[in-house]
């Protein structure tokens, strides 16, 4: 069951033309949502809080868990049109089944009820003001290793790791200078996708294994596919302090797929 803003399919009224904004969040424990809006497209303006360069029109928007997007919706004509979550595999082999992972749906959402007369509205702008991506080099690159095998506590159940280790809070994983912008290659050897966030510093995706197309705006979670990588860079300009990155999946993250970050002035 995947609820709306707590309703069940619940209905969105509007009219021909008129232009509304939704910020879509994934706030599932695990579920990627892969949308699409019967016979219209979503115009994407913002990924995570942050504006892109300019809008895109999307024919499906495919958000990890912890994801937002800003889409802009502008009905043309009269009709009923469903806001459909598709079937989206995330991971491939006896432990994406073990972890309740197989792709199901597709999920009706919501439902879009245009009616009325036909209003005017403004056109969108043709950029946006979007951060641009910190220029080369970076002052460090790092490595990271996503990872999942039996051998659980008490030897029983999953084991989820980072770099090897399951989280503790007293440990300092990463240190990083304040001021310098960073690389970072997240690399996934596991069966399934996972979605690597972290907290207080955005990022931007330089590239990726399997070829997604790029947002070109800063963000603060990505997913990196089963058995391949992502890479980011990352501007530690703002604050120092110290927190977390970890999996968004709910039950890997409380299982201990999660590291901390410390930056120190």
């Amino acid at each position: 069951l995947v609820l709306l803003n707590g309703q069940h399919q619940p209905v969105i009224p509007s009219a021909p033309g008129a232009i509304q904004r939704w910020r879509i969040i994934n706030a599932c424990t695990s579920r990627v949502l892969s949308l699409h809006l019967t016979d219209h497209p979503l115009t994407q303006i913002a990924q995570d809080g942050a504006f892109l360069p300019a809008p895109i029109d999307r024919d499906r928007v495919v958000l990890s868990p912890a994801n937002r997007a800003d889409v802009i919706v502008r009905p043309t004509r009269a009709g009923q049109y469903t806001l459909v979550a598709d079937p989206y595999q995330r991971g491939t082999g006896m432990m994406s089944g073990m972890m309740g992972d197989r792709a199901t749906g597709p999920i009706i959402l919501a439902t879009l009820a245009v009616a009325g007369p036909a209003v005017s509205s403004s056109p969108l702008p043709a950029t946006l003001p979007a951060r641009p991506i910190p220029p080369g080099p970076a002052n460090a690159h790092r490595e990271l290793s996503f990872a999942m095998g039996m051998g659980g506590t008490g030897g029983m159940g999953m084991r989820f790791t980072i770099d090897g280790r399951t989280f503790d809070d007293r440990r300092d994983d990463q240190t990083v200078h304040l001021g310098s912008t960073e690389d970072w290659t997240i690399t996934n050897t596991s069966p399934m996708d996972h979605p690597f966030h972290l907290h207080v510093w955005p990022f931007h995706v330089l590239d990726d294994s399997v070829g997604t197309p790029r947002t070109a705006t800063r963000q603060d979670v990505v997913l990196v596919p089963a058995r391949g990588w992502v890479r980011v860079r990352i501007p530690f300009t703002d604050y120092s302090g110290r927190s977390v990155y970890h999996c968004h999946t709910a039950d890997h993250e409380d299982a201990g797929m999660m590291g901390t970050l410390t930056v120190v002035a």
